[in-house]
């Protein structure tokens, strides 16, 4: 849980700039742009001038979240802007944001905060806001709007809860805390619909991501003593079906489903000498 002070500091922050950038990581999420988007109209209660850029195009299947289109993608034109804080969601590495990082290189941004949910990074910022304890950033983010008595709509809910089922595989794996259902629980009280909100994100894949589900499966395999099961995808697999990166979220799930391994890994090539 993130102490009072630390929230208090980004309340601060919020209050004292004036214009903000918002961004997350390469391969988007549910998580790291709803997180995005919440933030962004946080900071619009305040008045305030914000942009959300990422170096990256939007998961097919979050695309029904409100003002998804909203939301620019990284191009050269933009550095002529300059902003006083830049806020990086849903990871810790600033080299994790692809092009962004061209905004802090540059001098483009006079402070940098950091929100996630994951092991907290070495690069240094001037707030980092982490809770490895938390489900997701969305969590984060929701503590803060209570912190800070930021009321919630249905929108915001929306974005949140879509945080949460992405980034705990629609509360199936071990992030899902007593914390998650419970808030994942108060977000549904303004009035979602968590079956639509399924279909969309988990029953909506295109037929690319089909045929690369049905390669990781093809290739899956078990070490000796059934305790780790892997797989891979190649940029020559990509090519041959005109996937996208998009269509690869999830794949993972699918060796998941093995009733002995306890290790599960997924490689896919996303350049030349460059595995993921």
């Amino acid at each position: 849980m993130i102490e009072d002070n630390i929230f208090l500091k980004l309340k601060e922050l919020f209050e004292q700039k004036d214009s903000f950038l918002i961004t997350t990581h390469i391969n988007s999420d549910g998580d790291g742009i709803g997180s995005a988007l919440t933030l962004k109209k946080v900071l619009k209660l305040y008045d305030k001038k914000v942009e959300v850029i990422i170096d990256d195009r939007i998961p097919d299947r979050i695309k029904f979240l409100p003002e998804i289109d909203s939301i620019k993608q990284y191009s050269e034109e933009y550095l002529c802007q300059n902003f006083d804080l830049l806020i990086i969601t849903d990871t810790n590495s600033l080299n994790r944001i692809g092009r962004m990082r061209h905004f802090i290189d540059r001098n483009k941004c006079s402070a940098i905060v950091i929100i996630d949910h994951h092991q907290s990074g070495e690069d240094v910022v001037s707030l980092s806001i982490t809770d490895v304890n938390a489900s997701s950033t969305s969590e984060i983010i929701y503590n803060f709007l209570k912190y800070t008595k930021i009321p919630i709509e249905k929108t915001i809910a929306l974005w949140l809860y879509v945080g949460f089922v992405v980034d705990t595989g629609n509360f199936s794996q071990n992030n899902t805390t007593k914390e998650a259902m419970t808030i994942a629980g108060d977000l549904l009280s303004y009035g979602l619909d968590p079956f639509s909100i399924y279909q969309q994100i988990y029953q909506s894949r295109s037929s690319s991501s089909l045929k690369l589900a049905g390669i990781v499966l093809k290739r899956a395999l078990l070490t000796k003593d059934n305790l780790c099961i892997y797989s891979y995808l190649t940029m020559n697999d990509m090519k041959k079906i005109r996937a996208t990166a998009g269509d690869t979220e999830d794949l993972i799930n699918y060796l998941r489903e093995h009733k002995d391994a306890l290790i599960v890994i997924f490689f896919r090539e996303i350049g030349k000498n460059k595995i993921k």
